[in-house]
Formats: structure tokens, C-alpha cells, sequence
């Protein structure tokens, strides 16, 4: 039988096949009960790190419908669909907390599973080390705007408590990195992406024309041992590249911390602009940046100093890609590395 979930929102119904219905959002109403296939696996319990429950493609199994491809170009779908059920493009998040929400744990198509992680735990008020938690998402269609990204969206406002800071701190910890001197924060925000007919090389390839925008954005991840070796995208495995080739996916290491549902809704539009000048439509490094800027406004809440930063390093960072050229105003970054 459903039961109420312990999610601030009432209209959402959970049950143990991990099917959920939500029967109003925002005042938007959809369905959304046939979008990721039966669990398998406690999705509310924390496993040990890296256990071996899968994760499961959301509205992957011919559950997008031609409605909810409604706000995308019938010239473009071919740009951004595999087929007629199946997104081109998948995003998946690792949502790192210091601590998680007592509420938190639901039986959600957002929840791929939720893992300890001593990396990004802390300490209670007698000294003693709790590990951290990782939340970590089912791979999501990565679209344009239409239908189906404001059902991706909502899935993130449905999981709020897990993903605010408010709620789920990811800023209570911080260590002192040995490689860079630095201190960074613990919690991190890996980003993993997919793309039809594509391997995880062909895919890193495919972002290194653009991929200063994300050196840029994440620039003081690049003081973290954990996430800054190969900067330059050139094929030099390390699994704490920035970009780290796993088969048939890239997972983009250098993305940091998930602290605000606003926050997680932008990295999903940036990457969605990403991806689609990275395999749909190569264009200049300039005009790039162009597509992107509406983005980066939102990310910086339309702070007209902070863009125009974030659009200078971004082209110092490509010449780095491309030349190794290392000018002085990225210099702080990449000069331990």
C-alpha cells in the first residue's frame, strides 16, 4: 500500500517499488508514475561506500511520451532524443552531505542509492567522527527546456531536505589539502554524463573545446588532490581527473558542492548547454560563451561584475586547455598542479 512520505510536500505518494505519483506540483499537473522501472533494494538505506546496487535510468525505459517533449523544436528533438522514448543525454549528481536529514530518506526516482562517505563526514560535540553521506542521483534525461525538464526539476524540489544546506549541510567541514596548501570543503558534487553512441572518451574529447567554462565556474576545486589531475582534458587517466572516462560515461570530478535546489538546477542547465554545443552544434569558444551567459547570470544572481569575471577566466582557462599558456589571473589555480 502507498504511504505518505516524511517530504514536506503532502502530494507526494511513495511506495517500496520505488514508483512514485505526484499529483500536483506548482500548480503544474502531471503523472509521473511510470518513470523509472521497479527498485530493487532499500533506496532509503545508507549502504557502505561504493556498494554494488546499480543505478536505474529515469523515464529511460520508453517512459518519455511526445508530451512531455512539448517546449522542444520538432527541427531539434533529433538533437536531443535517441529514438522516441529515449533522451540522447543523461546527467547524474552525487549529492555529498555532512550530515543528512533525518527526513530525508525517501523512496523517490531521484534516489538512485544513498552511501556512507567518511570523506565528507564530521565531528559530533564530544570529538567523535561520523561519516557523511552521499545522495547519490539516478541517471535523469538531460534536455532542453520543455515538459520533461520541469519534471526533472520537480524531482528536485520534491528531495529539498536532502539537497539544501538549510537542511542537509555539504559547508560544515573542511580540510587542509597537502598537494595545494589550501583549505577546501570535504563535500563535493561529481557530475557524471552519458550521451548515445558515445563512450566516456569520446565524450571528454567532445568537451575540451568548451571546457573552460567549467574550470572557471569550479576553479577552487582545482586546489583539491581529489578532483584537478589531467586539467588540460588531454587523456591522461587518473581517476582524479578532472574529467574521469568510466566506459561509457565521463564523470566531471572538478563540479563541487550541491547546497541549494536553485544551485542543482543550474548545474543542469549549464551542462545541458555544455553537451549540446559539445556534440549538436561546435561553435567558437565566443559564441559559446554567449549561449552560456544567461546561465552563469542565474548562478551568480545576475551580478553583472561576478559574469563578467567568470567570462574572462573562462577564456584564460580555454588557452590553458589549448596552449598550456598559464596567464597571471589563473595562475592561483593550476600552478601546484
Amino acid at each position: 500500500m502507498p504511504t505518505n512520505s516524511n517530504n514536506t510536500n503532502s502530494n507526494i505518494i511513495t511506495s517500496a517499488s520505488g514508483v512514485v505519483t505526484r499529483q500536483e506540483t506548482r500548480g503544474k499537473q502531471f503523472s509521473i508514475t511510470r518513470i523509472c522501472p521497479s527498485t530493487g533494494g532499500d533506496r532509503t538505506r545508507v549502504y557502505g561506500w561504493h556498494s554494488s546496487m546499480s543505478p536505474e535510468f529515469v523515464f529511460q525505459n520508453d517512459g518519455i511520451e511526445q508530451s512531455d517533449l512539448v517546449g522542444i523544436s520538432p527541427s531539434r528533438r533529433e538533437d536531443w532524443m535517441d529514438g522516441d522514448s529515449k533522451s540522447k543525454f543523461t546527467i547524474g549528481i552525487e549529492i555529498e552531505k555532512n550530515t543528512l536529514h533525518r527526513n530525508a530518506r525517501i523512496v523517490h526516482p531521484l534516489i538512485g542509492k544513498l552511501e556512507s562517505d567518511g570523506s565528507c563526514g564530521g565531528r559530533d560535540r564530544n570529538g567523535a567522527h561520523h561519516e557523511g553521506t552521499e545522495f547519490i542521483t539516478n541517471p535523469l534525461p538531460l534536455v532542453p527546456k520543455s515538459v520533461l525538464r520541469n519534471k526533472v526539476i520537480g524531482m528536485f524540489h520534491d528531495n529539498a531536505l536532502a539537497i539544501n544546506d538549510e537542511t542537509s549541510p555539504s559547508n560544515a567541514l573542511t580540510r587542509r589539502d597537502a598537494e595545494s596548501g589550501k583549505r577546501v570543503f570535504c563535500c563535493g558534487g561529481h557530475t557524471t554524463i552519458g550521451v548515445a553512441g558515445m563512450n566516456g572518451s569520446d565524450i571528454r574529447d567532445a568537451v575540451r573545446p568548451f571546457a573552460g567554462i567549467l574550470l572557471a565556474v569550479y576553479r577552487k576545486r582545482l586546489w583539491s588532490y581529489y578532483c584537478n589531475k589531467d586539467v588540460r582534458f588531454q587523456g591522461t587517466w587518473d581517476r582524479h581527473a578532472v574529467a574521469n572516462v568510466r566506459s561509457n560515461v565521463c564523470e566531471f570530478r572538478i563540479a563541487n558542492r550541491v547546497s541549494s535546489v536553485g544551485g542543482m538546477i543550474n548545474r543542469y542547465e549549464m551542462f545541458a548547454t555544455l553537451m549540446d554545443t559539445a556534440v549538436n552544434r561546435p561553435c567558437s569558444f565566443n559564441a559559446f560563451l554567449n549561449r552560456m551567459k544567461p546561465t552563469i547570470a542565474k548562478m551568480y544572481g545576475h551580478d553583472e561584475h561576478k559574469v563578467a569575471e567568470i567570462m574572462h577566466l573562462a577564456k584564460r582557462f580555454q588557452k590553458f586547455i589549448d596552449s598550456e599558456t598559464t596567464h597571471e589571473d589563473i595562475a592561483p589555480f593550476v600552478s601546484h598542479i
